[in-house]
C-alpha cells in the first residue's frame, strides 16, 4: 500500500509546495496579502513556525499522492497537475469559504487569490508526484 514511489512523490510534494509557498506567499504576494487581509495584533508570527508549515506540505502531498497513485491511479505529469488542480481547488474553495464565513481575515480579493494561488500549487505538486509515480516499468 505505501511503497517507495508514494514516499518519493509525498517528499517531492511536499518540497514543492514548500518552496511554491514560499515563493508565491513570502515574496510575490506577500504585499497583496499584506493590503488585502484585515490585520489584527497577534493575528501573524514574526517568523512562521517552519517544520511545521513542512509537515502541513507533507500532510497535503501524501493525500494527494495516494490519491493520485491508488484511486485515480494518475502516474503523468499532466493528469497529475489536473488532478492536483482540481481537488486542490475544492479544499482551498471550502476551506476559503468557511474563513470567510466565521472571521474577519480576507477582502474579497484576497479570498480568491488564495484560492487561486493554492489551486496552482496543488496542480504543480500533483504534476511532479504525478511524473514521479509513473517512473520505471509500466504495470498493466
Amino acid at each position: 500500500m505505501i511503497h517507495a514511489k508514494l514516499i518519493y512523490a509525498t517528499l517531492a510534494g511536499g518540497i514543492v509546495y514548500f518552496l511554491l509557498g514560499w515563493l508565491l506567499y513570502g515574496i510575490l504576494f506577500m504585499d497583496f496579502f499584506m493590503t488585502n487581509s484585515i490585520y489584527y495584533e497577534g493575528l501573524t508570527k514574526e517568523m512562521p513556525n517552519l517544520p511545521l508549515m513542512f509537515l502541513s506540505n507533507l500532510v497535503m502531498s501524501f493525500l494527494l499522492a495516494f490519491i493520485l497513485d491508488h484511486w485515480a491511479r494518475h502516474k503523468t505529469f499532466a493528469k497529475g497537475f489536473f488532478t492536483g488542480l482540481f481537488i486542490t481547488f475544492f479544499f482551498a474553495l471550502s476551506i476559503d469559504l468557511m474563513f470567510y464565513s466565521t472571521m474577519n481575515l480576507y477582502e474579497p480579493s484576497g479570498l480568491l487569490v488564495d484560492i487561486l494561488i493554492i489551486s496552482f500549487m496543488g496542480g504543480i505538486s500533483g504534476g511532479i508526484m504525478g511524473w514521479i509515480l509513473g517512473l520505471g516499468k509500466r504495470t498493466a
